[in-house]
């Protein structure tokens, strides 16, 4: 988690103030009574919670010897305290882990928070955590959330100072006997859980704020979508609109068009399975997006059902309806203009990636930042099919023509207003900043189809 700066006057950090953040100890009142330090032992947590601690320790006096941020040593530096703190918190894990669950705090709270997030909390405390807590507990202030600072000082403050009585009281038992059983050290331990849960709960529910303009759900809806995916290919599969050889190769066609009718489903058989029209407590994804939705759902549910099947066939097969009207054209233009409100950038800028689908379907191995998060789903020429997909922002004749579609020679506007939007909605997960976790969702959903 960056750092932003102080808080008021906001000066630039120099190496002196950003080395402060961390605690420095000297110890000498242990040593004075007579303890020992521990013999190095991989099976006892304490004995390498120890010698964690004394390798953060001499981390952070070389870090707060060196006073230029620019050079090469302070950076290698700062590296090492990182990886110091790290290694201190595994071994506090590992003492945790074996204590009763009656000392543990209820982190439930993080299932409302998305899949990235999770992985990266579970199994242990997280280095990021602790250093934005010292660094808030310090006056400075957290990139991206900074109107929230004021809330999350207490809460760090609580946390830092539970965490310097921890690792006293842990030191000291560690020189007398750093043998189990430690059913002493459950206060100490219950009372550092209570604070790190309830900083934690507080700066993920900050960034996940501002991140999907407001607070998380009961349970975060990705797997709930994935669902959707996975029926909608089942559903597409029955009415024909793609073919099995399609979504065992993750045809392009399916790529594209999957999304599209996965929101329609949302919007009128499926819409128990995720809420995409509601802003506050819909799925993350969509909120933004959700008002235009909601009133496009209010549309589409009256009407019959021979026109919702040729709806579903446009967006499956990348079809438009050709408008000759250039007043009309540039009418739907400035429309679907304001439909990615959120930010992001306009729809057909960039080309689409069809790698990063197959990294995630198998073909080859996921690898976190190598997904392309600059694809466009609405303006491709693609190599592995050779195949144009027509963008729903230029409203020429479909380059995907369906074999049992006509299109009509006059636009049937509410149609193709409803068509826009949905593309562009579903078309900017894989343009947009959801583009990443999105692939990987996508992928899941072909691995399982593909069995």
């Amino acid at each position: 988690m960056p750092l932003h700066g102080r808080s008021a006057p906001p000066p630039q950090a120099n190496a002196y103030s950003v080395a402060h953040i961390f605690p420095v100890h000297k110890w000498k009142a242990l040593k004075q009574k007579g303890l020992k330090a521990p013999r190095l032992s991989e099976t006892q947590g304490l004995s390498l919670f120890y010698h964690a601690d004394e390798y953060l320790t001499k981390s952070v006096k070389l870090l707060q010897k060196c006073t230029d941020p620019n050079s090469e040593r302070w950076r290698k530096y700062i590296e090492r305290v990182h990886r110091a703190q790290r290694l201190l918190l595994d071994s506090v894990q590992l003492i945790y882990q074996d204590m009763d669950d009656s000392v543990k705090a209820n982190r439930d709270y993080r299932r409302q928070l998305p899949p990235e997030d999770q992985r990266e909390l579970e199994g242990g405390f997280s280095e990021n955590i602790l250093f934005a807590a010292q660094a808030l507990s310090k006056g400075f202030r957290i990139r991206g959330i900074e109107r929230f600072t004021s809330d999350l000082v207490d809460p760090a403050r609580l946390l830092c100072a539970t965490f310097e009585t921890l690792r006293v009281v842990l030191r000291r038992r560690a020189m007398i006997s750093a043998a189990p059983p430690l059913d002493d050290l459950a206060p100490i331990v219950k009372e550092f859980d209570i604070a790190w849960t309830a900083f934690e709960r507080k700066i993920c529910f900050c960034y996940f704020e501002i991140q999907y303009t407001g607070a998380p759900g009961k349970e975060d809806g990705t797997d709930m979508f994935q669902v959707l995916l996975s029926e909608t290919i089942l559903y597409s599969l029955k009415q024909g609109y793609f073919t099995l050889d399609q979504v065992e190769s993750a045809d392009p066609e399916v790529i594209i068009g999957l999304p599209r009718l996965a929101l329609l489903a949302a919007l009128t058989h499926m819409p128990e399975c995720v809420n995409i029209t509601d802003p506050k407590s819909g799925f993350r994804w969509f909120r933004t997006k959700a008002h235009k939705l909601a009133d496009a759902q209010a549309v589409i549910l009256h009407w019959s059902p021979e026109r919702l099947r040729r709806f579903e066939r446009m967006l499956a097969q990348c079809d438009d309806i050709d408008t000759s009207a250039k007043s009309e054209h540039d009418e739907e233009k400035r429309d679907s203009a304001t439909v990615l409100d959120d930010g992001a950038t306009d729809v057909g800028s960039s080309p689409l990636s069809f790698e990063s689908f197959y990294m995630c379907t198998g073909n080859t191995h996921m690898r976190g930042s190598s997904v392309s998060t600059t694809m466009s789903a609405l303006s491709v020429v693609t190599a592995l099919s050779g195949t144009t997909v027509a963008s729903p922002t230029s409203f020429s004749a479909p380059l995907l023509p369906s074999p049992t579609d006509s299109i009509p020679s006059k636009p049937d506007r509410e149609m193709h207003r409803h068509y826009r939007l949905i593309c562009a909605v579903a078309d900017d997960l894989q343009s947009g900043p959801r583009a990443r976790e999105f692939a990987t969702v996508l992928g899941a959903v072909f691995s399982i189809h593909r069995c």
